[in-house]
């Protein structure tokens, strides 16, 4: 799966949309498809949030699965730096990152150009 999205507030409602249906059409099993929906959906809003990407630009979204696995990759053209793990904000926020790195089998920043966060799950 590949998809486009528009850096938006919107992006992440449309990504868990996109992931779900992607995820059942594969046939993923429930707690897998949850537990994707809620990843993708805390690396695509730290995109929307914290990439500073021009607001013209689009965040791409691809999924596949591998062998016992989902990998799902966001890229953004942000340049605030690569993201990382930082101390909560409290109930408001800040807790993405965090999310992603004790829930994913895997994760990782990779960054030229353009900032891509992949995990497994």
């Amino acid at each position: 799966m590949c998809v486009e999205l528009p850096l938006s507030a919107e992006a992440p409602r449309t990504a868990r949309a996109r992931v779900a249906r992607w995820c059942s059409d594969i046939g993923a099993e429930e707690l897998r498809r949850e537990t994707v929906q809620l990843l993708v959906s805390e690396v695509v809003t730290n995109a929307v949030v914290h990439s500073r990407a021009s607001p013209d630009t689009d965040i791409t979204l691809r999924a596949r699965a591998c062998c016992d696995s989902i990998r799902v990759e966001v890229i953004d053209a942000g340049t605030s730096g690569a993201p990382t793990i930082r101390e909560p904000e409290g109930p408001g926020g800040g807790y993405g990152l965090l999310i992603v790195a004790t829930t994913a089998k895997r994760w990782g920043v990779e960054q030229n150009d353009q900032t891509l966060v992949w995990f497994e799950a």
